[in-house]
């Protein structure tokens, strides 16, 4: 038991500094230009809806996602900043849900255009609403920009 409680705590600090990573990194996609990804109230509410969702973006990933629920902070920071630019960029506004609870559903993508592997696509969904996302490399010195299928 021991051991699976430190496999738990390793998994939460490895989240943590890819989500850290993921907000620094921000800046760098904060770069690409500004696309529109939404239209209106997006369901979010079925693994149906959100795959369907998923491949209009121009994605595609393992069906099987991962689900963890994530409290957005009460107030948004400059440490939040780029990555509010990149929900922005997307049509997003999270400052709508500042302090609520979330779901985030992780996906591994499976055709990223430079071929590259590890790469998660996360939806945030609210009450049954996709609410934001993003697209990240899982690597250390990787990166995290919008929902937006990129051109290479």
């Amino acid at each position: 038991m021991h051991m699976e409680s430190l496999k738990r705590q390793w998994r939460k600090l490895l989240a943590a500094a890819a989500l850290a990573l993921s907000l620094a990194m921000c800046a760098v996609a904060g770069q690409m230009g500004a696309v529109s990804v939404v239209s209106g109230e997006l369901d979010g509410a079925t693994a149906e809806a959100r795959a369907a969702y998923i491949a209009s973006l121009g994605w595609a990933v393992v069906p099987e996602e991962e689900q963890e629920q994530v409290t957005l902070p009460a107030s948004f920071g400059d440490a939040y900043a780029d990555y509010l630019a990149i929900q922005e960029e997307c049509g997003f506004d999270l400052t709508a849900y500042a302090g609520q609870t979330v779901t985030r559903y992780s996906y591994t993508v499976t055709n990223y255009p430079t071929g590259e592997s590890g790469i998660r696509l996360d939806l945030l969904v609210c009450q049954g609403q996709i609410v934001g996302g993003d697209v990240r490399s899982a690597d250390l010195a990787g990166f995290m920009h919008s929902l937006a299928y990129p051109e290479v």
